[in-house]
């Protein structure tokens, strides 16, 4: 894994105001990571912060939520492709401040 495109693409989704994917894409992002296993509370890893949890959540826990699902990516060979979809993302696509 590489920890520099790790951390650019981490600080990349904290710029000009961006909190997460819009609820599709977020859920489009969600579906590409691999080895996803039901656990007794939900899924490994969490599902995103979407549809009932969406006005449940604050702008802090999406993000959060976010970087687990991108730094999941990183532990599973798959950042690249991540960060490509992330960053072909238009300004429409994400919620933001």
């Amino acid at each position: 894994m590489n920890n520099e495109q790790l951390q650019d693409l981490l600080e990349f989704i904290c710029k000009e105001g961006r909190i997460c994917p819009q609820q599709n894409k977020w859920h489009e992002l969600w579906e590409m990571l691999p080895d996803k296993q039901r656990v007794p509370h939900g899924w490994d890893p969490p599902l995103p912060l979407i549809l009932t949890d969406w006005d449940n959540s604050t702008a802090r826990q999406k993000m959060m939520r976010l970087k687990l699902h991108i730094q999941y990516a990183a532990n599973k060979g798959i950042l690249d492709r991540i960060e490509e979809f992330i960053k072909s993302l238009k300004r429409d696509e994400w919620h933001t401040t």
